[in-house]
């Protein structure tokens, strides 16, 4: 009788495939841009197996916190390697630079334009599902390399709210390594916030627009850099329900959205929103309900980009508002 308490049966199958190319072949692992605790703490674990650990669009500041605790380097590209594992990304444009040969995803995200290799949307966390791997590979793992993962399954379930039983079982099996207090402890540890990203969050605030949908706001700015760092504070300290930052980057349009708990209640997911616009206009994205991004064609100009995502999101809000459709949840990566 197959254990309920992990992943489904042909997951595990294609996951010890993957552990037998692991042991046989040079192998890289990516990350998304801007790469959060969940693709770090992910990335490691098969980076502890010998795979080569790439971010082509770096880490976020609290990626980059829990590599240098696990001392681990990630190589901004090019990825020389045949074949790729790619980690917590369910989207190519979350990868800039990088053509991928021949791949297996390893994810909980269910959109975007990437195969699905190793995929359970229903997990809270990609450390969720890398961490059932382990376990059924039978993998003895490090106290740091356990915590790195504890850390990412609690950051991305929202403090476990967005928990299931398997991930309960994923924790059973790192506890044996490590204590979930300790990487709780990582969590409450604050580094002083750099300069630059205060700055950058003042300079947001200083662009932004709004607009006002019943008692949800909707707002855009535009910045050059530290782009979650802004999208955190406009939803956590400004009280913003749908946050966009835009930047102009190598030639292209780049958009990450945000959206509160109240927001994902109404249903409305900024991943697909953000894949139907970026099609619309001729680029392409992705990411979680909660959390997504997109990059677009240059041409695009800012004020039409601008005037689309407001007039598109309020429809979608004031037409939620109508249904009586609720979600409890949203994962925001």
């Amino acid at each position: 009788m197959r254990d309920c308490r992990s992943l489904r049966g042909e997951l595990l199958e294609k996951g010890r495939e993957l552990r037998e190319r692991l042991k046989k072949e040079k192998v890289a692992v990516l990350v998304h841009r801007h790469a959060d605790p969940d693709a770090v703490a992910s990335a490691a674990l098969f980076a502890s197996l010998g795979a080569k650990p790439y971010a082509p669009g770096g880490l976020s500041s609290s990626g980059k916190r829990l590599a240098r605790a696990l001392g681990l380097e990630f190589s901004p590209g090019p990825v020389s390697e045949d074949f790729a594992v790619v980690v917590d990304t369910a989207s190519s444009s979350q990868l800039p630079g990088v053509s991928l040969r021949e791949y297996c995803r390893v994810d909980h995200h269910s959109e975007g334009d990437l195969d699905e290799c190793i995929v359970d949307p229903s997990a809270s966390s990609t450390s969720e599902i890398v961490a059932l791997l382990a376990r059924d590979w039978n993998l003895e793992l490090s106290e740091a390399l356990a915590e790195a993962l504890m850390v990412g399954i609690y950051v991305d379930s929202k403090g476990l709210r967005l928990s299931r039983p398997q991930t309960f079982t994923a924790l059973e099996y790192l506890t044996r390594f490590s204590k979930l207090s300790k990487a709780i402890s990582f969590l409450s540890e604050k580094e002083e916030e750099d300069l630059s990203i205060r700055v950058a969050k003042v300079k947001a605030c200083e662009r932004l627009v709004h607009r006002k949908v019943k008692d949800y706001i909707i707002g855009i700015t535009e910045i050059g850099s530290n782009e979650g760092a802004v999208m955190r504070a406009l939803v956590q300290c400004v009280g913003l329900d749908a946050a966009f930052v835009v930047s102009r980057r190598e030639g292209e349009l780049r958009v990450y959205a945000r959206a509160s708990p109240r927001l994902l209640k109404l249903g409305i997911s900024l991943s697909e929103f953000l894949s139907e616009l970026a099609r619309d206009l001729g680029g392409r994205g992705g990411g979680h309900p909660g959390a997504a991004g997109a990059i677009l064609p240059s041409a695009v100009s800012y004020e039409t980009l601008v005037n689309k995502i407001f007039g598109r999101l309020s429809r979608r809000i004031v037409e939620a508002l109508r249904s009586p459709v609720r979600t409890e949840s949203g994962s925001e990566g």
